[in-house]
C-alpha cells in the first residue's frame, strides 16, 4: 500500500510521491505494526536529501518513543551500521537490545507479516525476531573489529538456526585461516541455495 509507495519514491528518488506518501502514513505513526518502517522510511527521505544529522536524529528519537519496540531497536541497529560504520559497536548493543525485547515479546501477537531488513530471511517459514537480530549484531561487532565477540553469536546463531545459511556465513567469516572446521562450513555455504552467499562464499579468500 502506502509503504510500497514511498519505497518506490525513494527508489526513482521522486519527492513528490515521497512526500505524498509520507503525509499518507502520519495516520499510522503510532500504530506499533508500522511505526518503525515509517520512522526508518522518513530517516531514508531525510539521506536522500542529504540530511544524515537529522536522519540519525529521527532514528535515536523513535526509540526513545517506543523503547520497547524490538524493530525500532533494529532499524537503528541497521541504520548506524549502514550509514555510520564508526558506530558498528554502538549497532551491535542496539541489535542485541532488539533480540533481548524480541524474546521477552515471542508470544505476544502483533497481527503483522514479519518483514526483514535482510536479504533471504523472510522464507523461513518461522518468527526470525531474534534470529535477524544476532545477525546484525555479529556483523557489526565484525565491522567494529570484536572478531571474538561477533564469533560468539555466530556460534550462537549456528546452534539456534542451523537452517539459515546466514549463520554459518557469519561463523566463517569470523574464522582465522587455520581453523580446521573453516574449509567445511565455506562448503557448507557455498551448497546453501542462496546464491550471493553462495557466491560470496566460494571467493572468500
Amino acid at each position: 500500500g502506502i509503504l510500497a509507495l514511498c519505497v518506490l519514491g525513494i527508489q526513482s528518488s521522486d519527492l513528490g510521491l515521497i512526500d505524498a506518501a509520507l503525509a499518507e502514513m502520519t495516520a499510522h505513526a503510532n500504530d506499533p505494526r508500522y511505526a518503525h518502517d515509517i520512522v526508518y522510511l522518513q530517516a531514508s527521505v531525510l539521506l536522500l536529501k542529504g540530511d544524515m544529522k537529522g536522519a540519525r536524529r529521527l532514528m535515536l528519537k523513535s526509540v526513545h518513543r517506543m523503547p520497547w519496540s524490538a524493530p525500532h531497536w533494529r532499524d537503528l541497529a541497521v541504520f548506524l551500521l549502514v550509514n555510520s560504520r564508526e558506530e558498528a559497536a554502538q549497532a551491535a548493543v542496539c541489535a542485541r537490545k532488539s533480540g533481548y525485547l524480541a524474546q521477552t515479546q515471542a508470544n505476544r501477537n502483533n497481527n503483522g507479516r514479519y518483514i526483514s531488513k535482510i536479504k533471504g530471511l523472510n522464507d523461513s517459514g518461522s518468527d526470525l525476531s531474534l534470529a535477524e537480530s544476532l545477525v546484525i549484531e555479529s556483523l557489526a561487532l565484525l565491522v567494529a573489529g570484536d572478531k571474538a565477540g561477533s564469533k560468539r553469536t555466530a556460534s550462537r546463531l549456528c546452534f539456534l538456526y542451523p537452517y539459515l545459511s546466514h549463520s554459518w556465513a557469519l561463523l566463517l567469516a569470523t574464522g582465522d585461516d587455520g581453523c580446521k572446521w573453516r574449509s567445511k562450513v565455506q562448503e557448507h555455504v557455498q551448497s546453501c541455495g542462496d546464491k550471493l552467499l553462495s557466491s560470496w562464499a566460494g571467493n572468500y579468500p
